[in-house]
């Protein structure tokens, strides 16, 4: 399977913390390409930051039209907002329903700052 940016071969990996999820990621612009039972997994988990490090592709990179690296139809990849970060719009083929995320997507839609968290929990606590 080759990255749908840069036409390199992915290589297996694993992703998540302790959780051995498995992905294929490119090594040149290091971007993911996962099913969408690995995305859920993966989101579920948070990694509260004091300070995020966010590293995004510009928006007209993000915008860029993919085709699926996995069952070679000719369709074009959906853009998706990712429902934990409204900055990052994830690629998602309708066909196979893998998810492409571009180098530093993944990272970002598992991280929170500890200002957005405690802002989430308070906004819980209101809400109950």
């Amino acid at each position: 399977m080759d990255c749908p940016r840069c036409y390199l071969p992915l290589y297996e990996t694993t992703v998540g913390q302790g959780q051995g999820s498995r992905a294929q990621q490119c090594t040149r612009c290091e971007g993911h390409w996962l099913s969408k039972g690995v995305l859920d997994d993966l989101s579920r988990d948070v990694d509260v930051k004091w300070r995020e490090r966010r590293h995004l592709p510009s928006e007209e990179e993000q915008r860029a039209p993919m085709r699926c690296p996995s069952c070679g139809i000719p369709t074009v990849m959906q853009k998706v907002k990712s429902p934990r970060d409204r900055k990052i719009d994830m690629d998602v083929c309708p066909a196979c329903h893998g998810v492409w995320l571009d180098g530093g997507e993944l990272a970002a839609i598992r991280q929170m700052s500890a200002l957005t968290a405690i802002a989430d929990l308070f906004r819980f606590i209101l809400k109950g």
